[in-house]
């Protein structure tokens, strides 16, 4: 296993207490040099730690060190090991998460023991003694530990003994967390919790065999926490987080550097983390592409893809409506724009965000910034567009991409279980029924506009949300142009270069559906009148800017064909 050392220097803990020096001298007086070290942490090149978070921990909490005279070995994580039915179970430092000794317990590692009858032994000498010379007196049996004490000598270091075992020992093969567990519990190289100490572990039930202290309570791995996680990510509190790639411990280290309160992420987004200022929120199959390609060529900074992910995150992260992208956590979205760091205007054209403005105002504002209100400068672009038509774009959508990849096919409203889509008819009479039936369709359908919109007025000043309508996106772009450049503050694209609005993203297929069935589109008419009249009434009393259309136009539906008999 591939170790990096790190020390915690003295000078580096004077404002943590008064001093960490301790005896330099064995029992019989002799000097021990370990140099001025008062913690030394072996830990893999792999993990991060917070440096300030962990001395903290060691030497502020009364219960843990109350004298910096004692033998401590910390675990940065801990795992069960051993079989409770045998009284043989204990923990073990688990991974790459460090494991940090105390100075005494150096000491004690290299002080020669001689279980003399001449000289009055310690504590820990006597412990070794007793497993050394008598093998007795433990209350573990001898057949639990590896069997060091045959190549002991009387002056011996507890090194000096396992160097000639390792030599002795052919194929040796012992890791490197279980031996230091091992020095910890069988030799007695770390003290016994004391009362208050809320770092033993209750696996096993032995109580001698509770040595190894953990940097985070009474942490073991798997538990429920962010302080233990391996897939290296790393939470706000977490002090030791594991396979964190170079770039990941710096991130980690500049959002570590201004102390996190126990609910605030306390950063600064303009110098640490670049978060979005403009969000295209929705809706679906409204001009998203369009409108976000328009503002990428006006010089508004868009995200980045990493490996194994689509090509159109390059214009939509899918952060807020995908919860194994959510759960990730405030950081893995702000890596998607880190390039952006100097950028006036920085954007997300996820359409399905619509539906999740209580994520957006949640991670926006964990965000607690000195010289800005992020929640405040967050600018939200919304394209409504005629609902049934949206619902006939969408199944257009999906069956194209079904026909393109048939075996992938997570459009179920269109494909279930099958390769064969079925017909637009047949869609809209299943979408009407399971938004009559069902309690959760307010919830998840984009074409509740009023449910939807209503909620990201009551979290984001009304100012600060351009409401437009896809049929002026479509009929009238330069109007629309002048609206959204005049809600960001863009400078005025009257060139002759300008990017213009153009309809993109049309998906055809051999299935496409161009004009509806009459049929269909009143089944579909017919749920959705009711709730357009609660969004025109939503914007009248919900008045935006002064260049936002007012009234908002009444949608109204596109032409339709008979079905024949």
């Amino acid at each position: 296993m591939k170790l990096a050392r790190q020390s915690i220097q003295p000078n580096f803990l004077h404002r943590h207490f008064a001093a960490c020096a301790i005896s330099d001298r064995d029992i019989l007086g002799r000097r021990v040099d370990i140099g001025a070290t008062c913690v030394t942490v072996v830990v893999d090149s792999d993990t991060y730690l917070n440096m300030d978070q962990l001395t903290k921990f060691l030497f502020e909490q009364p219960y843990q060190v109350p004298s910096h005279d004692e033998p401590v070995i910390w675990a940065g994580c801990k795992m069960n090991f051993g079989n409770p039915k045998e009284n043989v179970a204990f923990t073990t430092p688990y991974g790459g998460f460090g494991t940090m000794f105390s100075q005494r317990s150096l000491m004690l590692m290299n002080q020669p023991i001689y279980c003399s009858e001449a000289v009055v032994p310690s504590e820990y000498e006597r412990t070794i003694c007793n497993k050394f010379i008598q093998k007795a007196n433990f209350s573990y049996p001898m057949s639990a530990t590896i069997g060091e004490e045959r190549f002991f000598s009387p002056g011996d270091t507890v090194t000096e003994v396992f160097r000639k075992y390792f030599q002795a020992i052919k194929p040796f093969c012992f890791h490197s967390d279980h031996l230091y567990a091992y020095l910890a519990i069988f030799l007695s190289l770390s003290r016994l919790p004391v009362v208050g100490d809320t770092t033993r572990s209750s696996w096993g039930g032995k109580f001698e065999l509770n040595r190894l202290h953990s940097i985070m309570g009474n942490e073991v791995y798997h538990d429920v926490g962010e302080t233990c996680s391996n897939d290296g990510s790393c939470g706000s509190n977490a002090i030791a987080c594991h396979k964190m790639s170079s770039d990941d411990m710096r991130r980690v280290h500049r959002l570590h550097s201004n102390a996190a309160t126990p609910k605030k992420l306390v950063t600064s987004v303009t110098e640490q983390l670049v978060l979005p200022n403009i969000l295209f929120a929705g809706v679906q199959k409204s001009g998203s592409t369009s409108i976000a390609k328009f503002l990428f060529s006006a010089g508004v900074c868009q995200p980045r893809i990493f490996n194994l992910e689509p090509a159109y995150y390059q214009k939509e992260v899918h952060f807020f409506d995908r919860p194994e992208r959510y759960e990730q956590g405030l950081q893995f979205y702000s890596r998607r724009f880190e390039h952006c760091t100097h950028e006036k205007f920085v954007m997300d054209a996820t359409p399905d965000t619509f539906r999740y403005p209580e994520h957006v105002h949640s991670t926006y504002s964990s965000v607690v910034d000195a010289q800005t209100d992020v929640v405040a400068d967050l600018k939200i672009i919304v394209t409504l567009r005629e609902p049934v038509a949206r619902e006939l774009s969408w199944y257009n959508h999906m069956v194209s991409e079904v026909s393109l990849n048939s075996t992938w096919i997570p459009f179920q409203d269109v494909v279930p279980g099958s390769s064969s889509p079925k017909g637009f008819e047949k869609y809209a009479t299943d979408l009407a029924s399971s938004l009559t039936n069902s309690a959760n369709s307010t919830i998840y359908n984009n074409g509740y506009y009023a449910h939807h919109l209503s909620k990201w007025f009551e979290l984001f000043p009304r100012k600060n949300i351009l409401v437009l309508s896809y049929d002026e996106v479509k009929a009238n772009p330069t109007k629309a142009m002048w609206r959204i450049e005049t809600f960001l503050g863009l400078q005025e694209t009257a060139n002759s270069d300008a990017p213009v609005l153009k309809h993109l993203n049309t998906k055809d297929s051999l299935s496409k559906v161009s004009v509806p069935s009459c049929e269909a589109q009143r089944t579909l008419a017919d749920i959705y009148e009711a709730e357009n009249q609660k969004l025109y009434d939503l914007l009248e009393s919900n008045l935006g800017n002064s260049f936002e259309q007012r009234p908002f136009p009444k949608f109204t539906l596109d032409n339709c064909t008979l079905m024949k008999d």
